[in-house]
């Protein structure tokens, strides 16, 4: 966020919070995908576990 790049960008910072939030659910997601795929229920327990703390928690707020 400090980077000279994204402080010269107006718009680099709009809704990021929100947009990291989905990235985070994603790839959630994708691990459930996978433990589901090879059937490792430990793996998806705790992969559920923890995206629902995500969902959960909601957006980080930025800081800078």
């Amino acid at each position: 966020m400090r980077a000279p790049a994204v402080r010269a960008e107006p718009g680099a910072l709009l809704d990021a919070a929100a947009r990291h939030h989905c990235y985070e659910l994603h790839i959630g997601f994708t691990h459930l995908r996978w433990y589901l795929w090879i059937r490792d229920q430990a793996g998806l327990a705790a992969t559920a576990r923890r995206l629902a703390e995500v969902l959960e928690r909601g957006p980080l707020p930025l800081t800078g």
